[in-house]
């Protein structure tokens, strides 16, 4: 098991922009907002989407994200995040190999994230090229009903498992009343898919909690 901890992230609100059926432009004002309001990185998550329509929505926000030094990453596209040079890809439990896909992505320094939801996927990821893992559901949520919710320990289980290897993200039902439990239970950022003004608010309970931890 490779010990050594991944590219450190610092990704502490990471936002996801699920099926939507916006244009190009209101996708991108959506985005934007995010941003202002504390995301440091966007996923599009936009399932059965045509390529040049994803590609279109991709390069607004991408230009976007890079006016504030932000990130964005593609669920599953390896075609989509080659065409538009976005920092990365997220690949769900069901996806692609890492390896496959950095070979596809041809960029050695690209951003590769995974879905996991148990310990023992967790575990057969420790040695792939993977740079953070996406870990849930904590909390129960209508997105994934037929998972049940591990709660805010299995951020630190997962942690022990992997004997720190990656950054952990923490995913499934979370807002701005979890969030604190969610951090002391070591995730090093969460993920939420919601409104640009649910993640400011969350932007706020995360700021106050390692403001609070540093002193």
């Amino acid at each position: 098991m490779n010990s050594k901890r991944k590219q450190p992230l610092n990704w502490k609100l990471y936002c996801i922009m699920d099926n939507s059926r916006a244009t190009a432009y209101q996708s991108a004002r959506i985005a934007e907002r995010m941003f202002k309001n504390g995301a440091d990185v966007i996923q599009l998550r936009y399932k059965n989407m045509p390529s040049y329509e994803l590609i279109r929505i991709a390069k607004k926000i991408n230009a976007i994200a890079r006016k504030y030094g932000k990130k964005v990453l593609i669920n599953d596209r390896a075609d989509v995040t080659r065409a538009v040079g976005c920092a990365g890809i997220h690949l769900g439990s069901a996806d692609m190999s890492p390896r496959t896909v950095k070979r596809l992505l041809g960029k050695p320094r690209a951003i590769v994230g995974k879905t996991v939801h148990s310990i023992s996927e967790a575990k057969k990821y420790a040695n792939e090229p993977v740079d953070y893992l996406s870990a849930g559901p904590i909390f129960r949520t209508p997105i994934k009903k037929n998972l049940s919710p591990h709660g805010p320990g299995f951020v630190t289980r997962i942690k022990k498992s992997t004997l720190s290897a990656f950054p952990v993200v923490a995913i499934g039902g979370i807002n701005e009343r979890n969030v604190r439990s969610v951090l002391k239970g070591g995730a090093d950022g969460v993920c939420v898919t919601r409104s640009a003004r649910r993640a400011e608010k969350i932007t706020e309970k995360i700021s106050e909690y390692f403001s609070q931890e540093k002193k």
